[in-house]
């Protein structure tokens, strides 16, 4: 079975949070024997304040074998589609491009480069 949680914890606890099941155990009312796995979806840090939290998403693997699923993509074929310039090829130009090719546009990129 598997369940996703939500945690704050201080960045000590959130360090070892893969190594010390206690935490998530005593969160679920579970035993600690029956977690196999903790995979970690998603974490963000809250400094608004003095004290500094770590906001961590899991899934845990409660009596179940863990499996890593192998990521597999899929992009179509647009050597024939039409053409849309993408300027700059920094993060967001890169991002815009992939996202063009997802969406079955040919991206040219054009970088300036150096001086």
């Amino acid at each position: 079975m598997q369940k996703e949680i939500q945690l704050v914890l201080s960045p000590e606890e959130a360090n070892s949070i893969t190594t010390n099941f206690a935490i998530i155990a005593e969160k679920l009312k579970i035993s600690v024997n029956d977690i196999n796995h903790i995979k970690i979806i998603k974490k963000s840090i809250d400094a608004r304040k003095r004290e500094i939290k770590i906001n961590i998403k899991l899934n845990i693997y409660i009596k179940e074998d863990f499996r890593p699923s192998k990521l597999t993509i899929d992009y179509p074929n647009i050597s024939k589609k039409p053409k849309i310039i993408v300027v700059g090829a920094g993060p967001a130009g890169l991002f815009a491009a992939l996202k063009l090719i997802q969406e079955g546009f040919k991206p040219i990129i054009i970088e300036r480069g150096k001086s």
